[in-house]
């Protein structure tokens, strides 16, 4: 008998992953759920909207959305439900008998990314110079100054060799807020393409580690955190 498919909507993961509202009543279901898991008897999945929603909109519900996450990917693994946009274009793919088959609606491996997930890793190296100039325009500084800048910072419309060494040492090393406040990722994973941004990653690197968070790929050691 194949197991039942289960989808859990994100409250009920903030529910049943809060210490705070914990009743007897959700340990029970946490734990019915659980043995299920193990038995074989469901098989839980996710979905892009889950991300999308668990992601910390502040520093201080991190700790939440980590809590979430990790009952998330304890319940679901690598079962995903495809993203909206692959699932619609199938449908209507089938439903013009354009093809022969409906569209996999579930992945074992985590693919619940939207169609064309290599736009979202542009080519930011060719970007920098205009990212440059226009933060040197929206500076405050007069004409003249924004001119002197500009020499500072840029030759040939490249970033002049001080400024590419800060920046680097700045994706080494600097702090990774930003970006773990925009995509809820392993660490290691942003600081993969923080150096991409400054060309101290190759585009492959960040293509993967963008992949494995978004994937919630585990680490293979038992109880090792997705996200931190």
């Amino acid at each position: 008998m194949s197991p039942l498919r289960v989808y859990l909507d994100s409250s009920d993961y903030s529910v049943l992953s809060n210490p705070r509202k914990k009743t007897t009543e959700s340990k029970a279901i946490a734990h019915n759920l659980r043995g299920w898991l193990a038995d074989g008897k469901i098989r839980c999945y996710f979905s892009g909207t889950h991300l999308s929603e668990m992601a910390p909109v502040d520093a201080k519900y991190a700790e939440s959305a980590q809590q979430r996450t990790d009952l998330m990917v304890d319940f679901c693994g690598g079962h995903a439900l495809i993203s909206q946009d692959r699932l619609f274009e199938g449908e209507l793919g089938h439903a013009l008998r354009l093809t022969n088959q409906p569209p996999a609606v579930y992945s074992e491996k985590g693919d619940w990314f939207p169609s064309g997930i290599d736009d979202i890793l542009p080519d930011r190296q060719q970007q920098i110079p205009g990212m440059i100039e226009e933060a040197i325009q929206e500076s405050g500084l007069n004409r003249a100054d924004r001119r002197k800048a500009e020499r500072k910072a840029l030759r040939n419309s490249k970033p002049r060799a001080e400024l590419k060494a800060t920046m680097l040492k700045n994706a080494r090393t600097g702090s990774l807020d930003e970006i773990l406040a925009s995509y809820p990722m392993r660490r290691q994973d942003a600081r993969i393409l923080a150096k991409y941004v400054v060309g101290d990653a190759t585009s492959e690197q960040a293509l993967a580690a963008f992949m494995q968070s978004l994937q919630l790929v585990r680490e293979t050691s038992r109880g090792t955190k997705p996200f931190h």
